[in-house]
């Protein structure tokens, strides 16, 4: 009987045991990738630690990470996927596990799918209880099971489907982020350098609240965004948290704003969402020059953070004090409504997509739907 346990598909290998040193200025070589950077499926790497050339030596001494290597996160919170593409340079960050697969058995990118698959998540999940911080051992992970594991030629056209959803989305990411620097420049443009006003100025500000705990993981009226507003679809504190009775919701065209760190973090609510604790939502007398008088406040925010907190923050008054960059130009607004229009169109036809792979995900791995029954395109 074949051994489907990853102790003899591929090879598991532990994380240093401490925080890595982030590089300094000027210093950066390669990112750690910790368990922040790893929500959900895929590396985050706004959310991953830079690091130099010595720490990025000391922190690959076990093994360094090449392209096809899978990163798992076991701890806080456990499950946390993201694979490796050679484009970037990294090193573990604590409290992962690299997977290397022997590619004579498994397919990389099927291994790293099938970690996201239900029968996988639920046997970490039940490995990781009964403990104060839920986490898998390293012996853990190595007995994990892949529960359906066809020949390595049927495993390369699953992840070949579940592959197409995600360049796709990572088009549109390249498009979004083009939209973004255009629109940038163009408020650069515009500005004369010295006009200022405050963010108080350019529409209401909500701060956000913790709904009820009674409240998490009931189905209601939204998705609940915490602390971070990355991209459209992140949930917090986990990846699918629905409040139903929500203290605030932030209309669709309502600028999210980061209030705790990241401060100063921007987005624009792409469909009705409830905000939870660590953001504010900004409803703009004009929305898109808003948002690019917001994101040039960047390197600003500093001055405005609280002190004596763990986390930095930024509160009600001092968020609508805070000074940002005037623009008032009419012709502009449009020009650059019709950049967010295309932005948004591509973040909810992503939204499609991640609801489509996840649907098709846990049927592919489990053998349920073969690749041919698929059309990508229809998706």
């Amino acid at each position: 009987m074949r051994d489907n346990r990853l102790e003899a598909l591929a090879r598991v290998v532990d994380c240093e045991h401490k925080t890595a040193p982030e590089a300094e200025e000027g210093q950066h070589y390669a990112f750690s990738v910790g368990t922040p950077a790893l929500r959900g499926s895929g590396i985050d790497f706004a959310l991953a630690k830079p690091v130099d050339q010595e720490t990025y030596a000391a922190w690959s001494r076990r093994a360094e990470l090449r392209a096809g290597d899978v990163i798992l996160a076991r701890e806080a919170p456990v499950g946390g996927v993201g694979f490796v593409d050679g484009q970037t340079r990294v090193c573990l960050g604590q409290r992962t596990v690299l997977i290397r697969a022997d590619q004579n058995q498994l397919d990389p990118r099927f291994l790293y799918y099938s970690l996201q698959a239900p029968a996988q998540r639920t046997w970490m999940s039940a490995r990781s209880e009964g403990s104060t911080v839920p986490h898998l051992n390293v012996g853990d992970i190595r007995d994990l099971p892949l529960a359906f594991l066809p020949p390595v030629e049927e495993q390369r056209r699953i992840a070949a489907v579940l592959g197409a959803f995600d360049d796709l989305i990572d088009t549109n990411q390249r498009l979004m982020t083009r939209f973004d620097q255009l629109g940038m420049v163009m408020f650069l443009q515009a500005w004369d350098g010295t006009a200022v006003t405050t963010v108080e100025s350019l529409g209401a500000v909500t701060m956000g609240q913790s709904p009820p705990s009674s409240t998490y993981n009931e189905v209601g009226d939204g998705p609940v965004f915490f602390q971070g507003v990355r991209d459209f679809g992140d949930r917090y504190p986990s990846s699918r948290v629905f409040c139903s009775a929500p203290t605030r919701l932030a209309d669709s065209g309502d600028i999210l704003i980061a209030v705790r760190a990241p401060v100063g973090e921007t987005n624009v609510a792409v469909t009705e969402t409830a905000i939870g604790r660590g953001l504010a939502a900004l409803r703009a007398n004009q929305p898109a020059i808003a948002l690019r008088a917001l994101r040039a406040l960047d390197s600003t925010w500093a001055p405005h953070q609280g002190t004596g907190t763990v986390f930095a923050a930024i509160n009600g008054n001092d968020l609508r004090a805070a000074i940002v960059p005037l623009v008032a130009d009419s012709e502009l607004e449009r020009d650059l409504q019709a950049l967010d229009t295309q932005h948004r169109a591509c973040a909810i036809e992503s939204e499609h997509l991640r609801a489509a792979r996840d649907e098709l995900l846990p049927l592919l791995i489990s053998g349920a739907v073969s690749p041919g029954e698929v059309d990508v395109g229809a998706a």
